[in-house]
């Protein structure tokens, strides 16, 4: 019986301290990302094609915007993703920093939207047409992704956008979305 209830409290310590860390990463990671500006977003894109050509061997380059979030999907889900896209004196969420903007600028290119810096958020994108709009929030995507994502979620989400985004564009629809 001493066996059972030393093996719960040891269950019950590793469940409090993973939802412990989530709980003070998640403002953290988002704190550090309302930083960024606009001309930070597209040399941190390049070195996502960079880490993704180096590290697994992925050239998102030449990939079309679909194969790429695809690719993006299937790696964000590692374990271990954070090591890929840091030095030792980096945060561990670099990676949703590197990959957010990767994420947003496929997004950008694909759908004509711009880049807004909310005070104190992350960066967003947002695309609007007479009363229709959408935004968009690569960065949390990407953070809530790897915290409690499934498999085809980024490919799901990025694929609704650029629908939402055509159409937008192309109609001016009324609609308003919020991804």
């Amino acid at each position: 019986m001493k066996w059972l209830w030393l093996t719960l409290a040891v269950v019950a310590l590793f469940i409090g301290r993973s939802l412990w860390r989530i709980i003070r990463y998640l403002p953290r990671a988002r704190s550090d990302m309302s930083s960024l500006r606009a001309e930070d977003l597209a040399r941190l894109a390049s070195e996502c094609e960079r880490a993704f050509a180096a590290k697994f061997q992925v050239e998102l380059a030449s990939k079309s915007a679909e194969e790429a979030v695809v690719a993006l999907d299937q790696h964000l889900r590692r374990r271990n993703i954070w090591e890929f896209f840091r030095d030792r004196k980096q945060p561990g969420w670099r990676y949703a920093t590197v990959i957010g903007s990767y994420l947003g600028e496929l997004v950008r290119r694909e759908t004509g939207a711009a880049w807004s810096f909310p005070a104190g958020q992350p960066p967003v994108l947002e695309l609007q047409r007479g009363e229709a709009s959408f935004m968009a929030a690569p960065f949390e995507r990407v953070l809530m992704h790897h915290v409690k994502g499934m498999d085809g979620d980024l490919s799901a989400w990025f694929s609704t956008l650029r629908v939402v985004g055509r159409r937008i564009q192309s109609e001016g629809i009324s609609s308003e979305t919020s991804a």
